[in-house]
Formats: C-alpha cells, structure tokens, sequence
C-alpha cells in the first residue's frame, strides 16, 4: 500500500467523536471508490448464455443478416447491407435507456416464441429508407418528430419486409412467425417488458450506400421457453451412462409389469351397412370371407404386435405367434 494510502488510513481511524463516525464510513466509502482498478457490480444483472445458444443465435444472426441485406437492396433499388454486430445479454431498462428521445421501437410477435419482441431501428435511417421508397434521394435525415401517419404506412412496409428476413433466417432452428403489434417513436412509451426483465439484444449495423445505422433486435430470455431446446439441446439433454439406462429402463419394467393390458386376436373384418346391423339376430350367420388356414393379427391395447396361426391346444383354441410385426403395421 503506498504510503498516501496509509496516511488517508491513518486518519480516518484517529477521528473520534460520535459526530465523527459518520465522517469516517462517507471518507470510508470516498476511499474505496477512489482505489484504482475497483468497480461497482450489479448482481441484478442476467447471467451470460451457454455457448451453443450464442452460436445459434449468431447462425439466426447471420442469416437474417444476408438475406434482409439482399432483400433490402431490391426494395430501395440501393445498395444496401445489413451486418451482424454481436450480441449481449441486459435488462430492458438499460437498453431503453440507451436509445435516443426520438427512434423507430417496434413491438412485434415472434410465434413460437412467448410474449412481445422489439425491433429498433434508427430513426434516421427508417426515414431515409421511406422516401427512397416514396422516390426521394439517398441523403442523411435527422427526425426530431413522430411519424405522420402516411410516414407510418410506408415504414410499415420496411418493418414488413424485416420481420419477412427474421422468419428466413430462423427457419433452420425453427419456424418463425413474427407479427407487427405497434411503432413507437418515444422511448418512454415502450411497454414490451418490464425494466428489470433480462433480454438478449441482437446487434446489427444497417448500411445504405455511404449511410449507416443501428438496427437491434431484443427479445426477451423467457421468450426462449417453449424452444429453448432447439436453441440450447445440450442443456436440455440428459447425460446417462449405459448402466443407468439398462437400471431406469429395469425399474420402469417393474413399475408396469403388473399392468393389465387387452389382448385381441381379430379374426376378420366385415363391412356392413347400418340396416344390416339392425337387421342381425340371433342364429345369423356372418360370412368373413375368410380362409381357416390364413394368419390372424393379434392386437395389445388396439395396436396389432404379433401375426400368427389358429390351433388347439389341451382342449382349447390357441394362437401360435409366428411374426412379430414392424411399428407402422
């Protein structure tokens, strides 16, 4: 410790008083925050993903990124690039807190995936791609307004062509179906999730000739849930030596070997109309069509296992299985 440090040491612990105590914790706290490499950590912050998540994210990442690129470019008849930026985990309250008084927020759905997503765009860039398409030129635009309602038509159908690329580039990991729900322009009337909730902010760089922009995409972590497995399967994936699959699979047979279970054979089927059926009594004799040396399927629970042949067997009719029949039988 340098001898500065001693000395500041040195005379918080040579006050005193009782009006002094409260002097020493605030020097106290001034010590620490002024020590050279320390920092505050916010341990309400979201933990980091695994590994296979993140690279299957990035897979999502860069081909959404491709194909919005080239999609894009047609579009505006411009020549237009999308670049993947990487990924972070955060709370959507410092997300929100990042972005500027006015921007381009767009809650969408993101099918199969829980809840609301957000799409964010910067508001210059979404303006410079509306009057391309209204036959403007490629010039930077700064907007310091809401959207007219005619403006929110035409940026609806760039946000259309987006959320078109998310679902393509998705479509290897699972079958998206994303949605607009509402634009909005003022940061502090986005409601997607609460301000402590953790989400994954997916970034991108959006390019137009010599432009750029931002372009985000965040969605929140328990959005994952219901394909979380197709995101993660090695977390959702269950590690078992052979010796505790052959012990599960032996509790299993001693948990249900006791089961009753029904044991059909049909010996043929015959179809009828609903007034002959009306019409049957006792005596009738049924025809089945159906030679006596011919194999007959015996079924478990409804489902057919087992061909075999009729006999007899001390006084009793009898089935000798002879095939065991494949699942799809």
């Amino acid at each position: 410790m340098s001898d500065t440090r001693q000395d500041d040491l040195g005379e918080l612990l040579g006050q005193e008083d009782a009006g002094g105590e409260q002097a020493v914790v605030e020097s106290a706290a001034a010590l620490v925050q002024g020590a050279s490499g320390s920092s505050s950590f916010d341990f309400s912050r979201p933990t980091k993903i695994s590994r296979q998540f993140e690279k299957n994210l990035i897979t999502f990442a860069e081909a959404f990124a491709k194909s919005s690129s080239l999609g894009l470019t047609g579009m505006l008849r411009a020549n237009t690039g999308i670049g993947y930026r990487g990924l972070e985990v955060m709370n959507f309250g410092d997300f929100l807190d990042a972005m500027p008084p006015v921007t381009c927020a767009v809650n969408i759905g993101l099918a199969p995936l829980n809840g609301l997503s957000l799409l964010h765009l910067d508001a210059g860039m979404i303006y410079l791609m509306m009057m391309r398409l209204l036959g403007g030129p490629l010039e930077a635009c700064r907007v310091e307004r809401k959207f007219t309602d005619i403006e929110l038509g035409v940026a609806r159908l760039v946000i259309d062509k987006l959320l078109t690329h998310i679902a393509e580039g998705a479509e290897k990991l699972v079958t998206m179906q994303p949605t607009f729900v509402h634009l909005e322009n003022n940061p502090a009337y986005i409601t997607t999730v609460t301000a402590g909730e953790p989400v994954l902010l997916i970034r991108f760089e959006i390019g137009i000739e010599e432009l750029r922009g931002p372009l985000d995409l965040c969605i929140p972590l328990t959005a994952f849930e219901p394909v979380w497995h197709r995101f993660d399967p090695e977390e959702n994936s269950e590690f078992r030596t052979p010796e505790e699959v052959r012990r599960d699979r032996q509790l299993l047979f001693e948990v249900v070997k006791g089961a009753a279970a029904d044991v059909v054979v049909n010996l043929a089927d015959v179809n009828l109309t609903f007034e002959n059926v009306l019409e049957l009594k006792e005596g009738d004799v049924l025809p089945l069509y159906k030679s006596l040396q011919s194999p007959l399927v015996l079924e478990v629970q409804g489902k057919p296992m087992f061909r075999g042949l009729t006999g007899k067997l001390n006084q009793c009719r009898a089935l000798k299985l002879t095939e065991r029949l494949e699942e799809e039988e």
